[in-house]
């Protein structure tokens, strides 16, 4: 999407720089130069950005955090339902408002490992 910005802008000037004669030629060479120069850059940080999705070691790197929070938010979301469903138990009104579902945390932690599991498989066979 950035890249199609600063085409739409350099389309409207090299339409005003033609206008004239002799000139429009030199200034429509030149103006869609740095438009490409910037879809450039944009492609590199894509194809950048690709080859760290692609790579197994740099997906590992950046789910570990992840992994480590949904974890923490799981346990939390645990304790929090079994001290709720203790006290309805006991017979005590809850005065929590809604807690989160344990399920839905418990999902997106197998989900995280799951992903994690895929990274170390490809890393696994490209080293082998």
């Amino acid at each position: 999407m950035a890249a199609s910005q600063p085409q739409v802008p350099a389309a409207s000037s090299a339409a005003g720089v033609s206008g004239p004669g002799s000139a429009g030629g030199l200034g429509t060479q030149q103006q869609p130069q740095p438009p490409t120069q910037l879809v450039g850059s944009a492609q590199s940080g894509l194809l950048q950005q690709q080859q760290q999705d692609f790579d197994p070691v740099q997906r590992y790197k950046m789910l570990i955090p992840q992994l480590k929070e949904s974890l923490q938010t799981l346990m939390k979301v645990a304790a929090q339902n079994l001290i709720q469903n203790t006290n309805i138990d006991n017979g005590q009104k809850s005065s929590d408002g809604p807690i989160q579902r344990f399920d839905k945390c418990l999902e997106e932690f197998y989900a995280l490992c799951d992903q994690l599991e895929l990274c170390l498989v490809s890393s696994f066979l490209d080293t082998g």
